[in-house]
């Protein structure tokens, strides 16, 4: 789902991906026209160019994150070494910046995240993160 105002809700735990989005958004911005209008899940109207930065957010995030896998490091790590600062721009009250690396890195890795946040819960994805937060707060977060 193209959240054009910060990182995207996606359901890695059924089979959502942030990289087949990137795709599909490549895919959109090959055949729409420079005068096309993208009408975002949440968020006001998108203009190309807005789409554009959406689609290298997502790659930029993305190949960070895989960058720390490679280099064997696990989900803690990224989050202590901060790797997807660059981005916070992009964070919202829908989905944070430790979030969206949580999304990433279950997407990249295909294994349960456990979230220290969520007393020790295990997750994946953003379905999970959600379910989790409103299961300890007794309400939608």
């Amino acid at each position: 789902n193209f959240v054009g105002s910060g990182f995207p809700l996606v359901d890695v735990e059924n089979g959502g991906s942030a990289h087949v989005l990137g795709e599909v958004i490549e895919l959109l911005l090959r055949q729409m026209g420079p005068n096309v209008q993208f009408i975002s899940g949440h968020g006001p109207v998108a203009r190309p160019h807005q789409l554009q930065a959406y689609l290298a957010m997502l790659q930029g995030t993305r190949a960070a994150v895989e960058a720390g896998i490679k280099q064997g490091k696990s989900l803690a790590q990224l989050k202590q070494q901060r790797v997807l600062a660059n981005w916070d721009k992009w964070s919202s009250r829908m989905v944070s910046t430790d979030s969206f690396l949580e999304i990433l890195y279950a997407d990249l890795t295909e294994e349960p995240v456990v979230d220290d946040d969520c007393s020790g819960g295990v997750i994946r994805g953003a379905a999970g993160v959600a379910a989790i937060r409103k299961d300890q707060s007794g309400a939608d977060r």
